[in-house]
């Protein structure tokens, strides 16, 4: 039986996640530059930006819960979808960032 959850449940899992790792990297970030007095590696860098990237894809996904795309019966070619033409427009210049 396949799994498939619902908008809701997604975005609650994205971000209860993103709040994890933002403790991770928070933890991370105070031990090397406050504790160790150290500098910023690239890895701290491309940790952030993850993060950064994370974050903006979560939110996307909000969007797109409210314009309906997360239906049951909605495709990822848009079959189903039920939405106007401009918010099927949005979706996909969101999608192809």
């Amino acid at each position: 039986m396949p799994i498939d959850p619902s908008g809701p449940t997604v975005i609650a899992t994205e971000w209860a996640l993103i709040s994890v790792a933002t403790a991770v990297i928070l933890a991370r970030l105070y031990l090397r530059l406050i504790l160790q007095r150290r500098n910023l590696l690239a890895s701290d860098v491309f940790m952030c930006a993850a993060w950064a990237s994370a974050v903006a894809t979560a939110s996307f996904d909000i969007y797109f819960l409210r314009i309906g795309i997360f239906k049951p019966d909605t495709t990822f070619d848009l079959a189903g979808f039920e939405g106007t033409a401009a918010e099927a427009e949005n979706f996909y210049k969101v999608h192809t960032l």
